[in-house]
């Protein structure tokens, strides 16, 4: 038996995009009346059900969130297919999954902020955090505020990030490689160089600073110990 994970998306500049940007999607959502609704099959660079020539502005619908949202319908098993709902603005996504409840799952870049994860009506004492207002049936994703749009469960960061860098793996088609050429190493070494330098005159400077005033002078009075520890303040 067959499952369907419903989802609620909007376009954002490298998480959600038809092609390479996501203006041409807000374009074609409000096309469709606010809400452009596709089956995950037609979904990601290479889409399980291609899209034919006359639907070719359409194509690709991609991006990173589009392809990890892809990926983990895959991980649930064969059994799981998904449907996405294109909308407008993040707080409409969120009001559809907290509130409205007519998707299962708002799967967006969201900001997590304490408004958004506050459940009570009324404001916290302690905060600036609005409450979070009851349900009303007469307030749907169309219509709801971004203040709406609140006690919502982040369950898992779609991106978990660190300081790192982009290295070249191989040569690539323009004849790029990863390693180093000489005139690039010796510029590189001739950087540190000055760098070594700058560094050595500052430790100068301090220490000379400091032992004018011998009696708060942290740094040894002999010279090479003096600087060395001044370099490393």
């Amino acid at each position: 038996m067959s499952k369907t994970l419903e989802v609620a998306m909007t376009p954002e500049p490298g998480y959600v995009m038809i092609g390479d940007s996501a203006e041409l999607f807000f374009t074609k959502i409000s096309e469709h009346g606010g809400n452009l609704s596709l089956p995950c099959e037609r979904l990601g660079v290479n889409p399980a059900k291609m899209w034919s020539d006359d639907e070719a502005d359409d194509f690709p619908v991609t991006g990173y969130a589009v392809e990890t949202l892809l990926e983990v319908v895959a991980k649930m098993g064969t059994e799981w297919d998904c449907q996405v709902s294109f909308l407008p603005n993040y707080h409409s996504a969120l009001y559809a999954a907290t509130k409205q409840k007519i998707v299962d799952v708002a799967y967006c870049p969201f900001l997590v902020d304490a408004q958004q994860s506050y459940c009570g009506p009324e404001p916290p004492s302690a905060t600036q955090i609005p409450g979070c207002p009851v349900y009303n049936e007469s307030v749907t994703w169309q219509t709801a505020t971004p203040l709406d749009a609140c006690c919502a469960s982040f369950n898992y960061p779609m991106m978990v990030n660190s300081v790192g860098g982009l290295v070249s793996r191989a040569d690539n088609e323009i004849g790029q490689s990863s390693t180093l050429d000489l005139a690039t190493l010796a510029e590189a070494s001739n950087l540190l160089a000055w760098l070594m330098v700058i560094v050595i005159i500052l430790g100068n400077f301090v220490w000379l600073v400091e032992k004018a005033t011998p009696e708060t002078n942290p740094f040894s009075s002999s010279y090479v110990t003096g600087v060395f520890s001044a370099i490393w303040a």
